[in-house]
C-alpha cells in the first residue's frame, strides 16, 4: 500500500528573497515578474492563466511575443497561451468519455473529468460522476487518506473531481482521471494533469487488490503514454514511493529526477509527497508503433 503522508508544492527556491517577492507560480512566464513596471502598458499588465499549462503571463508580454490565443475559446471560455496548449486541450477534450480498446481480455481505457452541470444533460452528468466515485473508492482502497495539512481536505478526492481554488496549491482543475476496465468492471485508476506539450504528471495510480500482478497498471500507463505522445507531450513525471521506486525504474523506464531537472520545471505546480521520489520518463515516438 502506498501512503501519501504530506502534500507539498513543487518549487525550487534556494533562499527566501528580501522585501516584496512572488513565488514562481504567480509570475509571468515571459518576463518573470508579477507586476509590469512600464506605465505605458499598464492596461495590459494584468495576469492571465493558461487553461492548459497553467502558467501565467501578462497580456502585454504575450502580445510582445506574438501569442494570439488571448480570446475566449468555445463554450468553455478558456484562455490559451499558445497554439500548442490549445492543441493539447482540444485533444484531451476529444478523448473524454471514449472507451479505447487496449490489450486483451476485453480491456478498455477511458479518460474522464468532472463536468459542469450546465454543459451536459443529467443522464451524462450522473454516469460521469458515478464512475468518478468508483475511481475514488479504488484510490481509497490503495492509499491512506492524503489530507491537506491546513484545510484537512481529502487531496485524492479533490484531484479526482478536479476541484478548483484561488490558492495555487489547491487548484486541481487541470486533472483528468484515467480508468482501465475489464468487461465494464473497474480495475485500475490514475490521475493525470498535462502542462502543455512539455510535461505531464501522474500523482496517483491504483489497482484493485484482486487485479494486482496481472499487468493492469502497465496496460493503463502504456496507453496513457501513447495518448500523450499523440498530443506531442515530451515527458511524464510521477512521485514514486520508496517501496515501488525500483519497479517504476526497471519495469516502466522512469529515472530519478536530478536537482537541475526539478529546477527546469519549477514553474509548473507539480505534486509530490513526503516519502516519495520524483521520477521522470521521456516519451518515445516508438510507442506509437507498438
Amino acid at each position: 500500500m502506498l501512503i501519501a503522508i504530506t502534500y507539498v508544492r513543487f518549487a525550487i527556491m534556494e533562499e527566501v528573497p528580501d522585501g516584496e517577492w512572488f513565488c514562481p507560480f504567480c509570475c509571468c512566464n515571459i518576463c518573470g515578474q508579477n507586476k509590469l513596471l512600464d506605465n505605458d502598458v499598464q492596461q495590459d499588465g494584468f495576469i492571465l492563466s493558461c487553461d492548459q499549462c497553467p502558467r501565467k503571463f501578462h497580456v502585454a508580454c504575450a502580445r510582445s511575443r506574438g501569442l494570439i490565443k488571448l480570446e475566449r475559446k468555445g463554450t468553455c471560455y478558456s484562455w490559451f497561451c499558445s497554439d500548442k496548449c490549445e492543441y493539447v486541450f482540444s485533444g484531451l477534450q476529444h478523448l473524454l468519455g471514449k472507451s479505447v480498446p487496449v490489450g486483451t481480455d476485453n480491456l478498455t481505457w477511458t479518460l474522464l473529468k468532472r463536468v459542469e452541470p450546465d454543459c451536459f444533460d443529467l443522464e451524462v452528468l450522473s454516469a460521469n460522476n458515478s464512475k468518478l466515485k468508483l475511481a475514488l473508492e479504488v484510490m481509497h482502497e490503495c492509499f491512506e487518506p492524503a489530507k491537506d495539512a491546513f484545510t484537512g481536505k481529502d487531496l485524492v478526492e479533490d484531484v479526482i473531481f478536479s476541484s478548483g481554488s484561488n490558492l495555487n496549491r489547491l487548484n486541481f482543475l487541470g486533472f483528468y482521471t484515467v480508468l482501465l476496465e475489464r468487461n465494464n468492471e473497474l480495475t485500475t485508476v490514475a490521475n493525470v494533469r498535462v502542462f502543455g506539450d512539455k510535461v505531464a504528471e501522474v500523482p496517483f495510480v491504483a489497482t484493485k487488490f484482486q487485479y494486482r500482478r496481472l499487468g493492469m497498471c502497465r496496460v493503463l500507463m502504456n496507453e496513457l503514454e501513447r495518448q500523450l505522445l499523440n498530443l506531442g507531450v515530451e515527458k511524464l513525471v510521477l512521485p514514486a514511493a520508496f517501496s515501488t521506486l525500483e519497479t517504476w525504474i526497471k519495469g516502466f523506464g522512469f529515472s530519478v529526477m536530478t536537482y537541475s531537472d526539478k529546477k527546469a520545471h519549477s514553474d509548473y505546480p507539480i505534486l509530490f509527497f513526503q516519502g516519495t521520489v520524483l521520477c521522470q520518463k521521456f516519451l518515445k515516438r516508438s510507442l506509437l508503433q507498438d
